[in-house]
């Protein structure tokens, strides 16, 4: 009779621990613009949330591993002016390349900003240097402007 007791007080405790640790987290950013290929889940987004923009994309290093990564910047101003970054960039000579720094409260990343032709059409191979990992992205022509909400 003890054991069953005894059983029975440890699965209630332990019902009660695991609910205790569990936390409904609630997301509030608003989405600015997203990129994704046709007939394929989106792989990069801009929202914002507070005074934070945070720029997520899929990192294509990895050809069968899904992996997302991103960095956070502040102001409008800076999210017009990377917008007007990679435009000029997209207009740029092939093989010219454009380091920018972008710092916010939360990290500093550094973005490597190439300019590629595939068949005449331009698009941005950027490697984002970010808290000591590299990871990088492609973006289009057409992807920059529905990336940024234009």
């Amino acid at each position: 009779m003890k054991k069953t007791i005894l059983t029975i007080a440890i699965g209630i405790l332990s019902i009660y621990n695991v609910n205790a640790q569990i936390t409904e987290v609630i997301d509030n950013s608003v989405e600015i613009g997203s990129m994704k290929l046709p007939g394929m889940p989106k792989h990069g987004t801009i929202s914002l949330e507070d005074s934070n923009y945070f720029f997520s994309y899929k990192d294509i290093q990895f050809s069968t591993l899904t992996k997302f990564d991103g960095f956070y910047f502040q102001g409008e101003e800076t999210l017009n002016a990377l917008y007007a970054i990679f435009k000029d960039q997209l207009a740029a000579p092939k093989k010219t390349e454009r380091v920018v720094n972008i710092k916010s409260v939360q990290e500093e990343a550094t973005l490597y900003i190439t300019t590629k032709k595939i068949l005449g059409n331009p698009y941005l191979s950027i490697r984002v240097w970010n808290t000591g990992h590299s990871s990088y992205l492609n973006i289009e022509p057409k992807q920059l402007e529905t990336l940024f909400g234009k």
